[in-house]
């Protein structure tokens, strides 16, 4: 858990900007730092002492003067911790352990992931059953007890993604229901936006959609959002400190395409399977290794699930060829998207590839791939699964299943007792 204590700090100060000598970031207690040491020592990480539960909770952290700087990007807005802060504010009102605060928070984060998903799951079932075997991800699975904004980014694009593919045999979404799904994709890391693309087609093809009720909630949860968003970038994101850092990195994307494009190959070349395996797990908050077996079974599961669900949907891609393909040609803009954000923002000047990029920043991308499928299916059918489906999900949630718990049984308990 390397820099959750940061996310903490951004989730208790609701991203509060604290100018500072160095930039724009945040300034906070040194506790958190010792909390994020205490909760994963050095020694667990070389496996020398099993991990003592006992010592986290019975040695309270001491307060600091020391103040630690979090820089520079903040890609997404204050909704997506409004949770975790009010649970924040309240139990620090109660003058609560800083454990029991940590812990939480990270419980205030699940309770807001699980209800996305759930209201998803009420708008379009056939859509949140086939996603299952993705939710067994374990990075899927373990951002969704963290403390950050990959949660949020993931259960808006399930959300939009259930609302924008459902069957019109089942009927619209309610008004306030659709106006919500766009709020919250207004609220996502700025790469993600793009996604927006998805309410396109239904919006061109319905009229309903069109219809002033629609458009007043719409326009009434939008606004504020595009507000949110605007404030948070240029006032978190786009700083002094941060645009002088960039300019080189900028001017080479805008100046020399070529040679930027040859930096995202090296990329991939040497990042490759770093790219692959934090998809799934071992980087972030869950960094404990992945065996070699699973390494390889985990993407040959995601490569067989999105083949998959091609070949059982190809009818009704065939049959919505062109929304496809712009949904398609838009998931592969916002991929390299990821690249030129990380590029900017996180990697030193000149550097030959680019540094900081996660897999698990590519995990919403799988879900609205999925949607992206379903839609082409909606737009022309009564809303039955095509033949197939059902054997294809089922089979790969077991799976998935299996793997996600034998990756918890053989490399993360082991780690820890």
């Amino acid at each position: 858990m390397p820099d959750e204590g940061a996310h903490v700090i951004k989730g208790c100060a609701n991203l509060v900007v604290d100018k500072l000598p160095r930039g724009y970031g945040h300034k906070f207690n040194g506790s958190f730092v010792d909390l994020s040491k205490q909760a994963q020592v050095n020694e667990v990480r070389k496996k020398l002492t099993p991990y003592s539960h006992e010592q986290f909770w019975a040695k309270p952290i001491p307060p600091s003067e020391k103040e630690y700087f979090y820089p520079h990007a903040v890609p997404n807005t204050a909704t997506v911790y409004f949770l975790p802060h009010l649970v924040c504010r309240a139990l620090n009102a109660l003058d609560t352990n800083v454990q029991i605060v940590f812990y939480s928070m990270r419980v205030a984060t699940l309770a807001s992931f699980l209800a996305l998903l759930v209201i998803a799951y009420k708008v379009n079932r056939r859509f949140m059953v086939s996603v299952s075997p993705l939710l067994m991800i374990p990075m899927v699975i373990n951002q969704s007890v963290a403390i950050g904004a990959d949660y949020f980014s993931m259960a808006a694009v399930i959300l939009f993604g259930a609302v924008m593919s459902r069957p019109q045999a089942e009927g619209k979404p309610a008004p306030w229901l659709f106006a919500f799904s766009l709020f919250l994709m207004l609220n996502v890391k700025v790469v993600y936006l793009p996604l927006l693309i998805l309410a396109l087609p239904p919006v061109i093809k319905f009229r309903l959609y069109r219809s002033l009720e629609y458009i007043w909630k719409t326009l009434f949860l939008a606004i504020p959002a595009l507000a949110m968003q605007y404030y948070y970038q240029t006032t978190k994101t786009l700083g002094a400190w941060t645009s002088s850092r960039t300019s080189d990195q900028l001017d080479l994307i805008l100046h020399q395409p070529i040679d930027f494009f040859f930096v995202l190959i090296n990329t991939l070349a040497k990042t490759g399977r770093h790219l692959s395996v934090s998809m799934f797990g071992n980087v972030g908050w869950l960094d404990t290794p992945m065996n070699s077996v699973l390494a390889i079974l985990f993407p040959l599961s995601l490569l067989t699930y999105l083949v998959g669900m091609l070949y059982v949907f190809r009818s009704s891609i065939r049959r919505n060829l062109a929304a496809f393909s712009i949904g398609f040609g838009t998931l592969i803009f916002c991929i390299v998207l990821v690249f030129v954000s990380m590029y900017l923002f996180w990697s030193p000047p000149a550097s030959p590839i680019i540094r900081g990029v996660q897999g698990r920043y590519f995990l919403p991308f799988l879900f609205f791939f999925v949607a992206l499928i379903f839609q082409s299916h909606s737009q022309h059918e009564t809303g039955a699964n095509p033949a197939g489906l059902v054997k294809l999900y089922t089979g790969l949630f077991f799976l998935n299943t299996a793997l996600t718990t034998s990756y918890l049984y053989f490399d993360v308990l082991p780690r820890y007792y």
